[in-house]
């Protein structure tokens, strides 16, 4: 399944990420990133009808959705060579701080630091994602979320060095400047989180410009200068990303 395939990566990479910036050492962002690439196998056994349903599942396809933790147990448990960590977050990724998730109802501060990492990684990005029932959601929403489900699904500590990790407007986001024209977030500044390096790709009104990469933090003392104002659905417009970050690497 394409959408599960490209989760589990980005999953993946974000993960080590955020193991980087706790200060966790090489071979335990290796083990992270694993947890990450693998904590949705179980999926591949999974009706795929069911997975890619583009409406509400029933209680029943709900049901049969959250197997995917056990059947990911026990496809890694087959190979002795993988490390446990990576069975603990397939089996658990879905358990709640409050003992509300599944498959056990167990509370997830007993769960190991990268099961409740990779937890947090994966509600990120199915927000921010397009899937087949349900369009992206911006970075910031998706922030404000987990901040809001802190200490009841999601460990509170964590989710705040998620946030310090992504920045206050994560690598990515579509953002409004003051002077109309919007632009993709490229890098953070990590002295000054509310003023990131951008590309320009829209012009005033809207229409489609050659990149421009700026530094927002140039223009902090000119009240209508290019510092971001809001933060724009993605969905509303068409960005190419790739072509954004490219010219950006240039």
């Amino acid at each position: 399944d394409q959408y599960t395939a490209e989760h589990c990566l980005n999953v993946g990479i974000l993960a080590i990420a955020v193991g980087r910036h706790l200060g966790l050492e090489e071979k335990a962002l290796e083990v992270l990133g694993l947890c990450g690439m693998l904590h949705d196998v179980g999926k591949m056994q999974i009706d795929q009808d069911i997975l890619n349903k583009p409406g509400r599942l029933t209680e029943e396809e709900f049901a049969v959705i959250k197997t995917h933790c056990e059947i990911g147990k026990g496809v890694l448990e087959e190979d002795p060579d993988l490390p446990k960590e990576t069975i603990e977050a397939a089996w658990g990724h879905h358990e709640r701080i409050d003992g509300g998730g599944y498959p056990r109802g167990t509370k997830a501060n007993k769960l190991n630091l990268y099961t409740r990492i990779i937890s947090i990684v994966d509600t990120y990005d199915a927000i921010t994602t397009n899937r087949c029932y349900d369009n992206s959601r911006p970075a910031t929403e998706a922030i404000k979320i987990l901040f809001s489900c802190r200490d009841s699904q999601f460990d509170g500590w964590l989710v705040e060095e998620f946030i310090a990790c992504l920045g206050i407007y994560p690598t990515g986001s579509l953002v409004e400047l003051r002077t109309g024209e919007a632009a993709v977030v490229i890098d953070s500044n990590r002295t000054s989180r509310l003023f990131p390096k951008v590309s320009i790709v829209l012009d005033e009104h809207k229409r489609t410009r050659q990149p421009l990469v700026v530094d927002t933090r140039n223009y902090q003392e000119q009240p209508d200068g290019r510092t971001i104002r809001s933060v724009l659905d993605e969905n509303e417009y068409k960005i190419d990303l790739e072509y954004v970050f490219s010219h950006f690497r240039q």
